[in-house]
């Protein structure tokens, strides 16, 4: 519908101005509440707009910057910014602000040329410490890296179990099922690492929790080891009796699932897991120590943290995303509760998880 056409011009005017009142207020809103560091600097090189997240980054107070020769504000850098293309599109830029009296600070930008007809109107500009990127990039080569590590292994046993299988008439039937036995545990291997990552998007978008109810906590454990249990040879140990947790039943097994995991996985073969659990003050609390080589002290403060091993080699026997954990710790505080550990190196871990008994 052509609004000029059909309303009278006076009243298209005051729709057309709502409009654009609307839309000031919802771009004065969106500078004010993001987290990154905005910049608008008008045609003539002017701050026009300066958010609180600027202010933090440079230490520069709005009243001072908005008004003030971006140049002097920023840093001679600007000019990188003046010479951004008419594109549309958005453009990365390495800068060194040196404002006067401040330190220098190198940052990273990302530009966008504001372009209204043939008339440029100025630029949008977000800055970040460069180390910030420099992160960002060392996270992404180290999620490459263990992606690429925790596919390449058992797909290398799959495929070379597979063309012993085809190519070798002489094995025997028991030699035959041992080898499909192994396919099957790196398929499973593989399929458990899938599920990791999909769990971990969901972390990551806050989409965890389904639903909570009261559940028995021997029948989350029953589930749990059930899920290992043709992977371990170790002795387990239970007093668990009569605790109720409170929470959503799958995502419960799955931090239970890894946390056992992680003890068989680092325990010898026949060693003990002990798991005890008790009410006490409204929470459910929960021990699981194992008999394994333990973490020393300086990996402590790391240990949930996404990707994060303790053994260093990607050929490490014990193999293992360094995801396990991290979903352990982002499930436990979904829940409400806590979870915390103690390790001697060559005396076992105990990893105790409290969660309310209700929401």
């Amino acid at each position: 519908m052509d609004i000029g056409r059909t309303l009278p011009a006076d009243v298209t005017q005051s729709v057309l101005l709502d409009d654009l009142v609307a839309f000031k207020a919802l771009s004065e809103a969106l500078f004010a509440i993001s987290g990154d560091a905005i910049v608008h600097i008008d045609q003539q090189g002017v701050i026009a707009r300066w958010n609180a997240s600027t202010e933090a980054l440079l230490g520069i107070s709005d009243e001072r910057a908005i008004g003030s020769d971006a140049r002097t504000i920023i840093g001679d850098g600007v000019t990188a910014i003046f010479n951004t293309p008419n594109d549309g599109l958005s453009h990365p830029l390495r800068l060194m602000t040196n404002p006067t009296g401040r330190a220098p600070l190198p940052l990273s930008a990302v530009v966008v040329a504001l372009q209204h007809g043939d008339r440029r109107d100025g630029w949008l500009v977000t800055l970040a410490p460069h180390r910030r990127y420099e992160e960002i990039e060392q996270l992404k080569n180290e999620l490459i890296g263990g992606v690429s590590h925790e596919f390449k292994t058992p797909l290398a046993t799959i495929k070379a179990y597979a063309a012993t299988l085809r190519s070798d008439a002489r094995l025997d039937p028991q030699e035959q099922a041992e080898y499909l036995s192994i396919i099957e545990g790196q398929a499973d291997r593989l399929e458990r690492f899938v599920d990791d990552i999909l769990l971990v998007s969901r972390v990551n978008a806050a989409q965890l929790l389904k639903r909570r109810v009261s559940v028995a906590f021997d029948d989350i454990l029953d589930r749990a080891l059930a899920a290992v249990a043709q992977r371990i040879s170790h002795r387990v140990e239970r007093d668990t009796a009569g605790v109720t947790l409170n929470g959503d039943p799958e995502r419960l097994v799955d931090i239970f699932l890894h946390v056992l995991d992680n003890a068989f996985k680092f325990s010898p073969a026949g060693g003990l897991v002990k798991i005890t659990a008790e009410e006490r003050e409204g929470n459910s609390i929960v021990h699981i120590r194992d008999e394994g080589i333990g973490i020393a002290e300086e990996h402590v403060p790391f240990i949930f943290d996404r990707f994060y091993r303790v053994e260093q080699s990607l050929t490490a026997p014990s193999g293992g995303s360094g995801l396990g954990l991290f979903i352990v710790h982002s499930l436990v505080r979904a829940h409400g509760g806590t979870i915390g550990l103690h390790s001697e190196p060559g005396n076992g871990t105990t990893f105790s998880i409290t969660l309310p008994v209700r929401s």
